[in-house]
């Protein structure tokens, strides 16, 4: 899904970086996701990208921790 609709299309006019690593940075609470954000390494850095996977993931279903929770999730594209 985040390929396709974060990646796919940037990458076909400018190939360049070939990879990109994210940082997914979310508190997690009792009713799920309280807030999150996603940042991008600076040596490999793609024009917009951050802000489509922020609005991609803003629905990403979490279930609820027993007390609020720090979750850190690494991830690279493609």
């Amino acid at each position: 899904m985040l390929k396709q609709k974060c990646w796919d299309g940037p990458a076909a006019s400018n190939p360049e970086p070939r990879s990109v690593k994210l940082t997914w940075n979310g508190t997690v609470g009792t009713a799920g996701v309280a807030a999150f954000g996603i940042s991008e390494e600076r040596d490999a850095f793609r024009e917009g990208l951050g802000n489509c996977v922020t609005q991609a993931l803003a629905d990403l279903p979490v279930p609820p921790a027993a007390a609020p929770t720090q979750v850190t999730v690494e991830f690279t594209l493609p």
